[in-house]
């Protein structure tokens, strides 16, 4: 196949095959990047059902995004000499495989350690989805250049059926059933559990076992169970279990408990979840456990049981390790992860904390406390000119979960990752400091509490975090870092897992109980004046979900109670401030922004959102002096690039905005929003290939309604109505629950059917929802120009045209110099009969600086471009 092309993928060369097929490395010629495609056996899909729960279970397995877990980028089926073929693309990663990497003595202690606590956290990610590898095994890991670990074949390992098993062949990858019902034997015998080599069910713990196999091969470079044949090792791995502390020599005791945990027979005596034995494993890292360690450890070999020796070897292991230690340290500081070299800039995401147990009730309290750390290290920033901290909100919007996945979404230098487990009356907070681009840890912190005490917690975990920051607390510093705290656990307790409860407010009942946990935290706790501001918050929210007045009033009131008790909160002004904006209420919008920056002069949502309002007032000068203020701030900072470039575009200074969206794309180039944006300007200039490049690249990396929108109305202008109607229809699906009502999604699509053969009956009712939709927000501002030009024009488009004209007339007379709004005016005087206007319209549109190629594109106007005084404007312009 070298030299053809499968779908879209040229394939280069053969990089291997096994039971499953061939892999190839290729290139994916619409978005210009390396992949490995694997080409499936025949015999794999022959059967129908196999080749539904193929796909079904690739999908999920696609969902993955972890920097330890390959990704899945399609699966499809092509023709390949005349035949059809069924195939999976892939991240290609350069790098050996740790069957290629171990040798017949293992490796080095310190890199079994390291590596298998990156194994460990990819496998808690696919079991926390319900996903189980079931043949975990060292030819499936990968390590790149850099030694990060990418785990193959989730998700798919377990699908496909090979070839016919050599019952003498002893790593024979073997399946007899289809399915995952008992009776079924998947995976590689050598790496099996007990309860996969008997065809029982299997769960995450089985492949714990797995990981345990692989564990003991990386430190002895020996196979943990051996035979003659495949039915040999079966009988070992059922019947041979090792003791702890019998199977080491020159180990630490710890490393032999860890090893006899995971291979254990009974799965309810193993670890429970791979979020636990990552845990342990990390907490051995922690502990700077080649203090301990002798140099030789990269020969250390591990023995079976009764071995008198094992105490002698031992020992002259311990002599040993006295012996050299100082050089062995002296050769390895520079690479250990608790080694500390924190940048002096500091450009940091807080990372979501691994919730320990995966107790559900536990979750709210754990997504509180990164929200709350977040929040209070954005703090620090007016006193350290050195930080630059990532917003909680941004994290999340971008599902980043890794460290590798933070610095190609926001640039950033550094993450915080951590666990929270809470047991026996207790909360125990692990933060870890990781250099972004080597992916080392750079440092380590443990604060416990009871949780009679947990608003301890507050000051000892910042505490700690500044410390492994190297950011000195001064006096002025730990004031604002007090500010609208309690000294009630209870009550502390209650206000954190509400913040984590509102951090998902996308989920249905997430506000409801939000509002009702900040409520309970207030009784704790009547002048807690951050549950105040929570609680304004989480009202800002529902009125963000339904756009009624009440949820505005109630917002303020909370946030106005939150200041009376204590003043120091910026961001208690700023939601108010938004409150203002959405009603229209500009000026006192603008007081209390500037109040906010009075208290933070470096806080960037208040100076986002005082250049939003300036732009919304039509202080065009000091949006942009505003708009620059905020890049000054944060110059490497994405998000203010792109604040910039769509002040801009709605300018309609295309030119301008250009540099500046292509900046935050180079920043962060694995960012969809950043592609959508680029996507977008190019649509406005006429850039069409280019914008579909962009927006392809956008929902390659993440599927977001906006940008399956955004196509859908490239493809409108390029009249290709069919593939508008697919792409707004994904964007609809694709939204959220709050989203789905959104007029501008629901009016595009409109537009779409509109112009589609055989579909256009759907367009009326589906522009009557965008107009409810929209109406609902012109009921709390009803002096939004773009809300009503865009409700003008779907009035028009159901020729109802008094309702547009008028709409439109109040859209000119509130922003008569805005392109935007005249083209749609344009458009609803053509569609209401009235040609002079939409010409006299076309002048203005033309001034602004509009998108020429937008008017030239328009359906609607198609019969006023054959207009004789459409040439002469188009020519005197």
């Amino acid at each position: 196949m070298i030299g053809q092309t499968l779908s879209h993928y040229r394939i280069l060369e053969r990089l291997g095959e096994g039971g499953m097929g061939v892999v190839y490395r290729a290139v994916d010629t619409r978005l210009d990047r390396e992949v490995a495609i694997k080409v499936l056996a025949p015999e794999s899909m022959r059967d129908p059902e196999r080749k539904r729960r193929f796909i079904q279970e690739a999908k999920t397995a696609s969902a993955l995004n972890h920097p330890n877990i390959i990704t899945i980028y399609d699966i499809g089926t092509a023709e390949a000499g005349g035949q059809p073929v069924d195939f999976i693309a892939m991240e290609y990663v350069r790098g050996r495989t740790l069957f290629e990497l171990i040798g017949p003595r293992g490796l080095p202690l310190l890199e079994v350690l390291k590596y298998a606590i990156q194994v460990a956290d990819a496998l808690g990610a696919a079991h926390a989805v319900g996903i189980v590898h079931r043949d975990l095994k060292p030819a499936n890991l990968m390590v790149t250049e850099q030694g990060l670990v990418k785990v193959l074949d989730f998700g798919v390992a377990k699908l496909t059926e090979p070839a016919e098993p050599d019952p003498n062949a002893p790593t024979q990858t073997v399946e007899r059933v289809p399915g995952t019902s008992e009776g079924t034997v998947v995976g590689t015998v050598a790496y099996m559990s007990p309860e996969q080599a008997e065809g029982k069910r299997v769960d995450a713990r089985s492949d714990l076992f797995s990981f345990g196999s692989v564990f003991y091969e990386m430190l002895t470079g020996q196979r943990a169970f051996q035979g003659d044949s495949r039915l040999s090792i079966l009988a070992a791995i059922l019947r041979d279990e090792p003791g702890p502390g019998e199977l080491a020599v020159g180990v630490p005791t710890e490393v032999d408990q860890i090893l006899a945990r995971c291979l254990r027979k009974d799965p309810a005596r193993r670890f429970q979840s791979a979020a636990d034995l990552r845990v342990v494993l990390q907490e051995l890292w922690d502990q700077k456990l080649v203090e301990r360690i002798a140099p030789t450890t990269a020969t250390h070999r591990w023995r079976r049981p009764a071995v008198k020796r094992v105490v002698t070897w031992r020992r002259v292991a311990a002599v040993a390790g006295l012996a050299v230690a100082v050089l062995a340290w002296w050769r390895l500081s520079d690479r250990l992860p608790w080694t500390s070299h924190v940048p002096a800039q500091k450009q940091i995401a807080i990372l979501p904390f691994q919730n320990v147990g995966g107790e559900a009730a536990n979750q709210a309290f754990c997504d509180g406390l990164v929200e709350m750390l977040t929040s209070k290290l954005t703090q620090l920033e007016q006193f350290h000119g050195s930080l630059s901290v990532v917003a909680s909100s941004e994290v999340r919007r971008e599902r980043v979960t890794s460290a590798q996945q933070a610095r190609q979404a926001f640039g950033v230098n550094l993450v915080i990752t951590g666990s929270v487990q809470r047991l026996a009356g207790q909360v125990r907070l692990t933060a870890n400091l990781v250099d972004a681009r080597s992916l080392r840890q750079l440092g380590a912190r443990t604060v416990d509490a009871r949780l009679e005490e947990l608003a301890a917690l507050q000051d000892g975990v910042i505490r700690q975090i500044a410390r492994l920051l190297e950011l000195e607390l001064q006096p002025q510093a730990r004031q604002v870092l007090a500010a609208g705290n309690t000294t009630r656990g209870s009550a502390y307790d209650l206000y954190l897992r509400a913040r984590g409860t509102l951090q998902r407010y996308d989920r249905a009942g997430n506000l409801d109980q939000a509002i009702e946990l900040f409520g309970q935290a207030l009784q704790q706790d009547p002048n807690y004046a951050l549950a105040y501001a929570g609680l304004g918050e989480a009202y800002l929210r529902q009125y963000s979900r339904t756009p009624e007045p009440k949820y505005l009033e109630q917002a303020r009131s909370a946030g106005r109670r939150a200041i009376q008790l204590d003043d120091r909160l910026a961001q208690a002004h700023v939601n108010i401030a938004a409150t203002y904006a959405a009603a229209g209420q500009r000026d006192a919008a603008i007081q209390e922004l500037r109040r906010a920056l009075e208290i933070d002069p470096v806080h960037a949502p208040a100076w986002r959102e005082l250049a939003n309002v300036y732009q919304a007032a039509g202080r065009s000068q000091e949006a942009e002096a505003t708009y620059r203020r905020v890049l000054q701030l944060r110059p490497s900072d994405w998000l203010s690039h792109t604040m910039l470039a769509l002040f801009y575009l709605k300018q309609s200074r295309y030119a301008e905005a250009e540099p500046a969206f292509r900046r935050a794309v180079e920043l962060t180039p694995d960012n969809a929003v950043a592609h959508r944006n680029l996507g977008g300007l190019y649509y406005l200039m006429g850039r069409y290939d280019e914008a579909v490049q962009a927006l392809e690249r956008s929902v390659a990396i993440q599927p977001l309604a906006s940008a399956y929108s955004n196509l859908g109305v490239i493809y409108y202008a390029l009249g290709r109505y069919g593939q508008s109607v697919a792409m707004s229809e994904k964007a609809l699906g694709l939204a959220d629950q709050n989203n789905r009502n959104d007029y501008l999604l629901l009016g595009n699509l409109a537009d779409a059917y509109r112009w589609t053969p055989g579909v256009a009956d759907k367009a009326p009712p589906t522009y009557r929802r965008a107009i409810q939709a929209a109406e609902r927000r012109l009921g709390v501002n009803p002096n939004d120009p773009k809300i009503l030009s865009t409700v003008a024009v779907y009035w028009a488009k159901l020729a109802e045209n008094q309702k547009g004209l008028a709409a439109i007339e109040k859209a000119r007379r509130l922003a008569p110099s805005d392109g935007a709004v005249g083209f749609k005016a344009m458009v609803v005087y053509e569609l209401a009969g009235q040609r002079a206007r939409a010409l006299a319209a076309l002048g203005g549109v033309l001034a602004s600086g509009y998108s020429v190629e937008e008017i030239r594109r328009e359906p609607e106007l198609a019969q006023l471009r054959r207009d004789p005084g459409y040439e002469q404007i188009m020519k005197g312009r």
